[in-house]
C-alpha cells in the first residue's frame, strides 16, 4: 500500500495537493486526535530511543549537507529535496570533472525535488511527458565518522544507473534514449558506498519509455553498514512468510468447516496470500531478486493484480463477519469493480493499465474503507461479538496507513510502519477468528455433552422400551429404534414359538390380595425369562400368568434346539422357585410349556393412536393348543411334530411320542412328542421305561384294535397309575368298544380336542 501512495504522490508532481486533501480527510475520518501521539519532526531509529527531536536535513540546489547528522545516534536518512536536473542528457562522472572535463553538460543545471516524477515539470518553457530520459546529480557533504556507508534504493518505476564518487554502485534494467534501447524492470539495488572522506558525489542516469510515470520517484537512502544488515528485505521475508503461514492456516480451518464461519477464514486466508504475494513484488521487490529472469510483464502485472483482488477479498471477509450490516448489493458492485479493472490489467499494455487505473481504483479503495467504517460502526451499534477486535485491528491498520501517508507528504517524521501496523491488523482478525472457532468449539463441547447425557437418557429409554418392545423384535422387522417403528410394519419368519402358563392361576390367586398376586407374578416371571434369554429367545408378550417368547435360531442351531434348550431350563428354574416357595410355607405351582415351529408373521397392530407388537399364524395358534393339552395330559411339555423335525438331534433328549392331534381349528392332525427332564423323578423314569408300550398300543389304537390296544394301556397303568396318557387312550379304547366309530376312510386314529 505504500508503494502505491508513492504512485499517487508521483503521478500528480511535485504538488500533490490531491493527495494531501485526501489524506487530511482520511486521516479525520480515522484517527484524528490520535496523530497527536506521533508529532512533527520526530524519529524513532532501531539503536535507541530518541532524547530530543531533530529534523532531517533537506537538499537545496543539488547539495546535501550532513555535517551535523550522526548515523550512530540518528539512524539512516532517506535523501529528500532538491537535485541537480539534465533533460534528455545520460551523463557520467567524467562529465563533472574538475577542472578538465571531458564532456561538460549542455546546459545548465535546473533542481527538482525528490523524489517525485518529471511529468508536468517544466523544463525551460517546456512542459515535459513522462517518457525521455536525464540525468540527475546531488553532492553529499558527510561528518567525520569511521563508519562504512551503503545507499539503498527502491520503488523506483523507471530504468536507472547509479554512481557514487565515480564508481557504478547499481542498476535497475536498462538505461536507454528510446523505448528500443531501454529495457525496464523493477527492482531495489543496496551497495556499499566506495570509501570517501567528507563529500559524496551521487550520480543518476534515469530513462522511460514504458511506465505512465517518469523521474525519479523512489526511495534514496542512505545509512551506516548494518543497516544492509537488518535490511527491509529481511523485514519483508518475516512478513510475507508470517502472512502466508497465517493464509494457509486459515484456508485449513474452511477445509475442515465450511458454515459461515468457516466462509470468513477462507476470505481472510486468500486475503493474507494475496498481500504475501504483493510482499513480493512491492517494496524490496524479493520476487524479482529472487528470479532476476521473470519478465516485466509478468510481476508488474502481479503488483496490480494483487492490489485489485486484495480489496474485494477483504470485502467478502467483512460481509462474512457482519452479513447484517454489510449489504449485499453493495457487495456485488465492489466484485463488478474489482473483476472490470482486473480485466483491463490482463488485457492491456502496461502503460495504459497504470495510466487509466490505479488512480480511479485508488479512489474506489479510499471510498471503500470508509464504507468499511460504516459498517464497523453498525456492528458496533448492533452489539455484534466480533466488532471490537474487527475494529482495534482495522484501527491499527489505518493509523499505520495514515502514518507512513503523512511521512511521505513530510508533515511528520515518524518511521514508515505500514508493514508492522497490517501484520498487527492481521493478528487481530486472526484472533477475532479464533475467538469465533474457540467459541464453536467451547459450543461443541457442550453440545457433546448434552448429547452424551441425551444419548445416555435415549439409552436408558431404550432400554425402558426393550421391556415393552423386544430389540430383537425390531431387528426381525429391520428397524434401528422403536421411533421407526409403523402401524402395519411387518414379516415373514420362519421360527419356533413357545406359550406357558401357570396351572390353576386362578384359584391359586383368590386368596392373595391385587399386590400380592403381582407379587407372585413378578417374582414368577423373574425366574422364568432369563431361561429364554439365556438361549437365544425373547419374550413377545406376558399376558397374566403366560408367556410368550420367539426364537429364531442361527446358522449353529436351530430355533427349535434354543426353544426346547429355553423349556427345559424353565422347568429346572421351576423346581428352583418351588423349593424357595416351600422355605416360605407357601404351596408349589406347576406349569405347561407348548412349542410349535413353522412360518409366522410378525408386525404391529392397532390404530394411530396406540400400536402393539404381534405375531400371528397356524403355528402360534398350535403352540398355544399344545400348552392348554399339557394339563389334559399332565405332560409338563409338549412339541409338535414340526418342532421334532427341525431338532438337529431329537435323540439327544428324553421323550415320547403320544400320537396325532386334531386340535380345534385344524383340518390335518399333528404329531405330538412329551419331552422329558431325565432328573425329574420316578415318574419321568416311569414314563420313558413304557415308551415301547405305548407307541404299540397306539398304533393298535391307529389301527382299530381297540380291544388288543385297551389291554396295553392297562398294562402300562399297571406299572404307572399316574401317566395320564395312558390313561386317556384306556378311556378312548373303551368309548370305542362299546361304540365303534364309522368304518370310513376317513379315520386317522387321531385324537380330536374341543380345548382352545
Amino acid at each position: 500500500m505504500l508503494a502505491d501512495t508513492v504512485r499517487l504522490r508521483n503521478r500528480f508532481g511535485p504538488c500533490p495537493y490531491f493527495v494531501k486533501a485526501v489524506s487530511l480527510i482520511f486521516c479525520l475520518l480515522l484517527i484524528g486526535p490520535a496523530l497527536a501521539c506521533g508529532a512533527p519532526g520526530t524519529q524513532t531509529t532501531s539503536k535507541q530511543k530518541p532524547s530530543t527531536q531533530k529534523t532531517e536535513p533537506r537538499a537545496q540546489q543539488g547539495v546535501l549537507d550532513l555535517r551535523d547528522w550522526n548515523f550512530a545516534e540518528d539512524g539512516p536518512l532517506y535523501i529528500r529535496g532538491e537535485w541537480e536536473f539534465y533533460w534528455r542528457e545520460l551523463l557520467e562522472p567524467e562529465d563533472f570533472a574538475e577542472p578538465n572535463a571531458r564532456r561538460a553538460p549542455r546546459t545548465a543545471p535546473r533542481w527538482i525535488p525528490t523524489p517525485g516524477s518529471w511529468n508536468g515539470y517544466n523544463y525551460d518553457d517546456q512542459i515535459l511527458g513522462e517518457e525521455g530520459f536525464a540525468s540527475f546529480r546531488l553532492r553529499i557533504l558527510l561528518p567525520p565518522q569511521e563508519q562504512i556507508l551503503t545507499i539503498h534504493v527502491d520503488n523506483q518505476n523507471t530504468n536507472f544507473r547509479a554512481y557514487a564518487n565515480g564508481q557504478m554502485i547499481g542498476e535497475q534494467g536498462v538505461v536507454g534514449v528510446s523505448a528500443e534501447q531501454a529495457v525496464p524492470r523493477r527492482d531495489s539495488v543496496r551497495k556499499q558506498l566506495p570509501a570517501t572522506a567528507n563529500e559524496l558525489e551521487i550520480i543518476l542516469q534515469i530513462s522511460n519509455f514504458h511506465d505512465r510515470i517518469g523521474g525519479f520517484t523512489g526511495h534514496f537512502a542512505i545509512g551506516p553498514e548494518d543497516y544492509l544488515a537488518h535490511s527491509p528485505r529481511e523485514r519483508e521475508f518475516f512478513l510475507c512468510g508470517g502472512i502466508s503461514i497465517i493464509g494457509l492456516y486459515h484456508l485449513a480451518l474452511f477445509a475442515f468447516r465450511r458454515e459461515r464461519r468457516g466462509k470468513a477464514a477462507l476470505y481472510f486466508g486468500l486475503f493474507c496470500l494475496t498481500i504475501a504475494v504483493r510482499l513480493l513484488v512491492t517494496g524490496e521487490r524479493i520476487l524479482v531478486q529472487e528470479f532476476p529472469e521473470l519478465p516485466f510483464w509478468f510481476y508488474n502485472r502481479v503488483e496490480y493484480l494483487s492490489f485489485y483482488a486484495a480489496v474485494p477479498l477483504f470485502a467478502l471477509f467483512q460481509y462474512s463477519v457482519f452479513p447484517a450490516e454489510f449489504h449485499r448489493r453493495v457487495l456485488i458492485g465492489i466484485l463488478a469493480v474489482a473483476g472490470f479493472f482486473s480485466g483491463i490489467t490482463l488485457l492491456t499494455s502496461a502503460r495504459f493499465y497504470d495510466a487509466w487505473t490505479l488512480v480511479p481504483y485508488a479512489i474506489f479503495t479510499f471510498a471503500l474503507l470508509i464504507y468499511a467504517i460504516y459498517v464497523l460502526l453498525r456492528a458496533l451499534w448492533n452489539g455484534h461479538a466480533d466488532a471490537g477486535l474487527f475494529g482495534l485491528g482495522f484501527l491499527v491498520l489505518a493509523a499505520g496507513v495514515i502514518n507512513d501517508i503523512l511521512r511521505i507528504l513530510d508533515y511528520i517524521q515518524t518511521p514508515y510502519v505500514v508493514p508492522f501496523a497490517f501484520f498487527a491488523f492481521i493478528f487481530a482478525q486472526s484472533a477475532m477468528l479464533a475467538r469465533g472457532f474457540a467459541a464453536a468449539f467451547h459450543d461443541v463441547e457442550d453440545l457433546s455433552q448434552t448429547l452424551e447425557e441425551r444419548n445416555a437418557e435415549l439409552s436408558r429409554m431404550n432400554r425402558s422400551f426393550e421391556r415393552f418392545v423386544p430389540g430383537h423384535f425390531l431387528e426381525l422387522l429391520n428397524k434401528d429404534n422403536i421411533a421407526q417403528v409403523e402401524l402395519g410394519d411387518s414379516t415373514l419368519r420362519h421360527m419356533s414359538v413357545l406359550f406357558t402358563d401357570i396351572r390353576s392361576f386362578t384359584a391359586i390367586t383368590e386368596s392373595m390380595s391385587p399386590e400380592e398376586s403381582f407379587q407372585f407374578l413378578n417374582e414368577y416371571l423373574n425366574y422364568m425369562e432369563p431361561a429364554i434369554h439365556s438361549h437365544g429367545g425373547f419374550v413377545d408378550k406376558f399376558q397374566g400368568d403366560a408367556i410368550m417368547a420367539l426364537f429364531r435360531g442361527d446358522d449353529e442351531i436351530s430355533s427349535a434346539d434354543q426353544a426346547l434348550a429355553a423349556a427345559l431350563e424353565m422347568r429346572s428354574r421351576l423346581d428352583q422357585y418351588n423349593a424357595q416357595r416351600s422355605e416360605r410355607g407357601l404351596i408349589p405351582i406347576d406349569t405347561g410349556i407348548g412349542l410349535n415351529t413353522g412360518d409366522m408373521m410378525l408386525g404391529t397392530v392397532g390404530s394411530r393412536n396406540r400400536l402393539d407388537t404381534t405375531v400371528i399364524g397356524n403355528t402360534v395358534n398350535m403352540a398355544s393348543r399344545l400348552e392348554t393339552l399339557t394339563a389334559v395330559f399332565s405332560c409338563p411339555v409338549l412339541i409338535s411334530d414340526f418342532t421334532y423335525k427341525d431338532l438337529r438331534e431329537p435323540a439327544d433328549f428324553a421323550m415320547r411320542e403320544i400320537g396325532a392331534i386334531l386340535v380345534r381349528g385344524r383340518r390335518e392332525p399333528v404329531g405330538v412328542y412329551e419331552v422329558l427332564r431325565e432328573d425329574s423323578g420316578a415318574d419321568a423314569r416311569l414314563k420313558m421305561e413304557t415308551a415301547g408300550e405305548l407307541l404299540f398300543a397306539i398304533a393298535q389304537f391307529k389301527a382299530r384294535a381297540f380291544e388288543k390296544a385297551r389291554t396295553v394301556f392297562e398294562e402300562i397303568l399297571t406299572r404307572n397309575p399316574e401317566d395320564r396318557l395312558a390313561q386317556f387312550y384306556q378311556e378312548q379304547c373303551r368309548a370305542f368298544e362299546a361304540m365303534p366309530p364309522p368304518d370310513n376312510a376317513n379315520w386317522t386314529g387321531a385324537i380330536e380336542m374341543q380345548v382352545k
